[in-house]
């Protein structure tokens, strides 16, 4: 939801292509070349910053793969933008104009001017938005009961930013670039002085960059819609939260709560009817249970749990393939990824890295289910993994092996997404 809004708009991609992106950005001269990031830090222990931010900061770095982490490039680099912008004026006298790193900070120089300065406060507010939910995802404690309203919220502040222009007013990166604005910054470019600020205050320059920015919006939500067509499905699991009673009580008197129980069962293949008893008899238990500190699906399976005797009068034919279901979700890969790197740990010493198990789903499931698992010596519970690692071989083989032969063709290739078709 970053890189095909980026992408969507020319003028914002170069912003983020001259910045942080091409191979001599100064982004990537911080990151890259020593004697450059001890002269970024100089001048950022010469120079006032407007944020005081960690002194641990030392310079711009990022993972190109995961465009969540250019977020916290574009926040320093206006935090920062003094220092930056020393940089981009010394790198042509220290290495020489025509050197690549001076005939790429000339270009990025020539490049800049306000409307372009303000545009990249905008994005980094944005960027700064998604990166934090991508960091709540991510963490292990989520409850996947709340991702629906992490989602809406995100939306919900874009709107406010950028359609609404509350970007220009509150404090963030677009109200300390505004500061930059202020006051005019004059930088010799090839031996031509150019000047930088001084117009913060342009109405049309401003209404330009909110122009983008709100179209930035709608593209981020035409990707999230594009990207997770079963979203809105999954968004019905969050009736099942237990942080908020007083929610729930007006989901339950909009009939968003009998809306979302009916979706959930035509998919799921249950009784709607036997699903609203079942959770509306579990409801105050499970409730009760997220008080205490469990999650939502903690609650529910403890709820279930305690009433297993009485199952009688508590029965759960409809709810239990429902809550399975919600137990099954998660919105992060990143717990796989980490599985993934304590299952090459765990081979054997005096093994190369690149001398493969003979599958890395294989020593996965071993490491995390059956070798750490209180069950390990239950047959059954042995034959559950054994098909789960064959459906998860036969279906999702190692993207990482080198060769097309052994890659796996994406199972919704040719599904449309965002309006585009597989040709």
């Amino acid at each position: 939801m970053l890189s095909r809004p980026w992408c969507a708009d020319a003028f914002l991609k170069d912003i983020i292509v001259q910045l942080v992106e091409k191979p001599h950005s100064v982004a990537r001269l911080i990151v890259n070349f020593s004697g450059i990031k001890e002269l970024h830090n100089d001048f950022r222990s010469k120079t006032t910053e407007p944020v005081k931010i960690s002194k641990a900061i030392k310079d711009l770095a990022f993972a190109p793969q995961r465009y969540s982490s250019e977020a916290k490039v574009l926040a320093r680099l206006v935090l920062t933008w003094d220092s930056c912008l020393a940089i981009l004026t010394s790198v042509p006298t220290m290495r020489g104009p025509r050197s690549p790193e001076g005939a790429a900070c000339l270009e990025t120089l020539r490049f800049l001017d306000n409307e372009k300065m303000l545009q990249l406060g905008m994005l980094a507010d944005s960027a700064l938005e998604l990166h934090r939910v991508v960091k709540d995802l991510d963490s292990d404690n989520f409850d996947e009961a709340e991702f629906p309203a992490e989602l809406d919220l995100y939306k919900q502040i874009l709107n406010k930013l950028f359609v609404d222009g509350l970007c220009l007013t509150v404090p963030g990166m677009t109200k300390l670039m505004l500061g930059y604005l202020q006051q005019p910054r004059s930088v010799l470019v090839a031996d031509v002085a150019k000047t930088l600020g001084g117009n913060a205050e342009d109405p049309v320059m401003r209404h330009q960059c909110l122009k983008r920015m709100a179209a930035y919006t709608v593209v981020a939500e035409a990707v999230m819609n594009g990207e997770f067509p079963s979203f809105e499905l999954m968004g019905c699991f969050k009736v099942f939260s237990v942080s908020d009673e007083a929610k729930s009580k007006q989901r339950s008197q909009s009939g968003e709560l009998q809306n979302c129980l009916q979706r959930l069962a035509q998919v799921i293949n249950v009784c709607p009817a036997t699903l609203q008893y079942e959770f509306q008899n579990f409801y105050p238990l499970a409730a009760k249970y997220g008080k205490q500190g469990l999650r939502t699906f903690e609650a529910w399976k403890k709820a279930i749990e305690v009433t297993a005797k009485r199952r009688a009068s508590h029965s759960t034919d409809a709810l239990l393939p429902v809550l399975a279901r919600l137990g099954a979700w998660s919105c992060s890969s990143s717990s796989v990824e980490r599985g993934f790197g304590i299952a090459l740990a765990s081979k054997q010493l005096g093994q190369g890295q690149d001398e493969h198990l003979p599958s890395e789903e294989s020593v996965l499931i071993i490491q995390q289910d059956i070798l750490q698992g209180s069950a390990a010596q239950d047959r059954d519970f042995r034959q559950v993994i054994f098909k789960a690692k064959t459906i998860w071989a036969s279906s999702c083989a190692r993207v990482r092996a080198s060769g097309d032969t052994k890659h796996k063709t994406r199972w919704d290739k040719c599904v449309a997404r965002t309006g585009t078709h597989c040709v």
